[in-house]
């Protein structure tokens, strides 16, 4: 008897199509679920534990990521001129022996515009000390650094003293209010705005400031700066702008900005561990995770062996069997996935203004979809073993 007539046959109808085949296996499927809620919300539990531990760690580690090279992507520039040996935006090795000028003749640029970047000592205002990673920009540079600010950038800044700290910070850094004083190295400071999301990997926050402060700030000589911005006519001739600069130019680091968005992440995350420490742990959460499933789908298939030893007996071959359990795991996963789901969303809202957000992009939400599939259907491989050796004559002897 094949598949289109056993179903036909157990509800005493005549032949019905592959369609109504396939309907057939969901309802048995979904039959078996409700049957046994609880084996069900086991199962259900289990695989949204898993999905959110992965959820967290890769979220964690998308937020890191993005964190790090926040300030190189909102910069703007097609290309950056860094001191030799800089491997991470924080922390140049030095400043820039090269002229502004002597870059901005090289054919295909645009504008030039100067950075200045280093570590310095906050002092707060109530006595406590802290670092800073203080930015010193142009004016030119008022439409990409800083973003996200409260007010107009030239009004925050185009105060001698003014500069521009992020909320997230804002009591690690002892400010309550905007017009607040502090000290900076031996500066005197005044917050004249706020930023939001701009956030730094290390525990040093951001602090934005005109760069004629910065090089005050950070012991600078009179016109000096660590990075300069280049902006081009025509982004597409991006390589061969930087392979002319580096001809001129042999004693610098010539970058595109995907080029230093890629190594200062990667020194930010690997070198320091962090990043292989947060993909480790979504490894373990899955395996985990992977564990619990198996084990629950298991046994939930081996409390409904009458019913596929009935299915046996009646003719039923083994791949509709198989059929049902994939089925049985596949709506338990996505059960559990969208408990996930809701729950990552709720992490990523209460994160989204911490200093370690949890991030949920539609791309992440696709993988732990996958994920969730492939958990749930490995699982269920193990039971399709167990129930496609069942003895028909099961059916009858219990």
């Amino acid at each position: 008897m094949d598949e289109g007539n056993l179903s036909c046959a157990t509800h005493r109808s005549p032949p019905c199509p592959g369609r109504a085949v396939r309907l057939m296996r969901l309802v048995l499927a979904l039959r078996n679920l409700l049957h046994d809620r609880v084996s069900l919300a086991l199962v259900a539990g289990g695989v949204a534990v898993a999905i959110m531990l992965v959820h967290v760690q890769l979220g964690l580690f998308l937020g890191f990521w993005r964190m790090t090279g926040a300030v190189i992507d909102h910069a703007g520039a097609q290309l950056w001129i860094a001191p030799k040996g800089t491997d991470s935006f924080d922390d140049p090795s030095n400043s820039l022996a090269v002229q502004r000028t002597a870059v901005a003749v090289i054919p295909g640029v645009r504008a030039v515009r100067p950075l200045a970047v280093g570590f310095a000592r906050w002092q707060a205002p109530g006595g406590d000390a802290s670092s800073v990673i203080v930015v010193g920009t142009t004016p030119g540079s008022d439409r990409a650094l800083p973003w996200s600010l409260d007010r107009a950038p030239r009004a925050a800044l185009d105060r001698p003293d003014g500069v521009v700290i992020d909320r997230t910070y804002q009591a690690d850094l002892g400010i309550t209010q905007a017009g607040e004083l502090a000290m900076i190295e031996d500066q005197r400071a005044r917050v004249t705005g706020f930023s939001s999301g701009i956030r730094s990997f290390t525990t040093a926050p951001y602090v934005f400031t005109r760069i004629g402060r910065a090089r005050a700030i950070l012991g600078l000589g009179r016109g000096a700066y660590t990075y300069l911005l280049v902006d081009l006519v025509d982004k597409a001739a991006a390589g061969q702008v930087k392979a002319e600069l580096e001809r001129r130019f042999p004693s610098v680091e010539v970058f595109t900005t995907d080029e230093f968005f890629a190594l200062n992440a990667n020194k930010c995350m690997f070198s320091t561990g962090a990043g292989a420490a947060l993909l480790g742990g979504a490894i373990l959460g899955a395996l985990v995770g992977a564990a619990i499933v198996g084990q629950t789908i298991y046994a939930g298939t081996k409390e409904h062996l009458r019913q596929f030893a009935t299915l046996r007996a009646l003719g039923a071959r083994s791949r509709y069997i198989i059929h049902i359990v994939l089925l049985q795991a596949a709506l338990s996963g996505l059960i559990g996935y969208l408990i996930a789901l809701a729950a990552g969303c709720a992490v990523t809202a209460a994160t989204a203004a911490t200093a370690m957000p949890v991030v949920l992009s539609w791309p992440l939400g696709l993988l732990l979809f996958l994920l969730t599939l492939m958990i749930c259907l490995g699982s269920a491989v193990a039971a399709t073993f167990r129930v496609t050796r069942i003895d028909p004559m099961t059916a009858l002897t219990q």
